[in-house]
């Protein structure tokens, strides 16, 4: 810190124009910094969403594969039918309405 108040006005003028410069040069790194980030963020982006679409095409592939050979993923979902078989009559639909059950 020391004081510029009394150096000549030429030393003022090359100060002034060495802080400029400095200035520029700090801007200008500033901007190539900002568009490598913004690179590095777009390839980011890009390899996320191929990988996320590779993902997809996998687990479609694997369950079209699982449908093919009639297995499936999930033991209870296979077995659900034996569990549960179909009862030979309808379904019967039941009122909800209390008018409708006292008529009844």
């Amino acid at each position: 810190g020391e004081d510029i108040t009394s150096l000549p006005y030429p030393d003022l003028m090359r100060l002034e124009d060495a802080l400029e410069n400095g200035l520029v040069g700090v801007r200008e790194k500033q901007m190539e910094i900002y568009k490598l980030h913004k690179k590095n963020h777009k390839m980011l982006e890009d390899e996320n969403n191929q990988l996320a679409y590779m993902l997809h095409k996998q687990e479609m592939d694997g369950n079209m594969r699982e449908m093919e050979a009639g297995v499936c993923s999930n033991p209870s979902d296979r077995d659900y039918h034996y569990q549960n078989p179909i009862p030979p009559y309808g379904f019967r639909v039941q009122p909800m309405q209390p008018n409708l059950q006292d008529r009844m």
